[in-house]
């Protein structure tokens, strides 16, 4: 795999059928932390979406829907092809024998590392951000966006001495949100001005917290408007909008992988490389190991989201949807 530079927007970090625990205790915790994080549990579409994103990393429990020996085999097929070939792959086992793992260790490019859960010695929590430090999953951005457009309950309610202001949340983070407005309200948000009278709905959730305009842009039938929180934005609330990020960006790349077709490769035999040559006996494990490894139980998965309709384009907006409601 050759040596690239760390993206400036960073890197997608994929986990493939990730455990209970590991769910809870470092995908979460990797959200706290700002990384552009999606759980996928089919094996079958994840190469469709990693050639969408050829800069991601992707970590790999093998513990999940197949063999040691299919695993090692599915991973050795993404140096085979010029399209996954830059994909940063990790593994991720909790049942490993010795000799399995040095199979998956000298047979296998991991740029993203060999996770052994088993090891006591090891966090993963902590190795894990450190292979995304390394390898510059953040880039130079510092906070993910979620863009709301196709979002129905995303919007903020902002009250004006008797008038009260619908404007869509166009996007959302941490640090604050962008909306759209009619351009003829342009004139009720002044840059560094403080709007305390503010309301924000992001799916089933509404908070209250003063913002601070920070720009005013003009599109093509509406404005948009920058609101940046004030400091000391409650972890309460910070949770809750990271929460509604993740969901609404696990959801969106749902709707793409409704479009991906299915691998329906049979990854219990060995991939021929582009030279021709077999290499069976080069990192095939042997039917011991393999029965060992297909004995172990499985661990708990989360269940796929169906796919949504198509989302709502800037285009689609027009100055109707935008509500304005005379109070007195």
């Amino acid at each position: 795999m050759e040596a690239r530079e760390n993206p400036i927007f960073g890197r997608k970090v994929f986990f493939l059928n990730p455990s209970f625990t590991l769910k809870n205790r470092v995908i979460s915790a990797l959200i706290e932390d700002e990384y552009e994080t999606y759980v996928y549990e089919d094996y079958k579409r994840i190469k469709g979406i990693l050639r969408m994103y050829p800069d991601s990393i992707c970590f790999i429990n093998i513990e999940e829907q197949l063999s040691h020996a299919q695993w090692l085999n599915f991973i050795r097929s993404f140096e085979a092809d010029p399209t996954l070939s830059s994909i940063f792959l990790g593994i991720i086992s909790s049942h490993i024998s010795k000799n399995d793992k040095m199979q998956f260790i000298m047979k296998t490019k991991l740029p993203a590392g060999f996770i052994d859960l088993a090891d006591k010695t090891i966090d993963p929590l902590t190795t894990i951000r450190g292979i995304l430090r390394i390898n510059g999953a953040k880039g130079r951005r510092q906070y993910i966006r979620a863009n709301c457009l196709s979002e129905n309950n995303a919007y903020a309610i902002i009250q004006s001495k008797n008038v009260m202001y619908k404007l869509k949340v166009q996007d959302i983070s941490v640090v604050g949100i962008s909306c759209l407005l009619r351009k003829e309200h342009e004139d009720k948000f002044k840059i560094n001005s403080v709007i305390r009278d503010i309301s924000i709905t992001i799916g089933t959730n509404t908070f209250a917290y003063p913002v601070a305009v920070f720009a005013v842009k003009e599109e093509k039938q509406l404005s948009k408007v920058v609101l940046l929180f004030l400091q000391g934005l409650p972890i309460n609330t910070k949770n809750l909008i990271r929460k509604y990020i993740s969901t609404t960006m696990d959801n969106q790349m749902l709707q793409i992988t409704a479009s991906v077709e299915a691998d329906t490769t049979n990854y219990s035999q060995s991939f021929t490389p582009a030279d021709g040559k077999s290499e069976d006996d080069e990192y095939i494990m042997d039917s011991e190991n393999i029965a060992d490894a297909e004995a172990l139980e499985p661990v708990d998965q989360l269940t796929d989201l169906e796919a949504e309709d198509e989302p709502m384009q800037l285009q689609d907006l027009s100055p109707d949807d935008l509500q304005v409601t005379q109070l007195f």
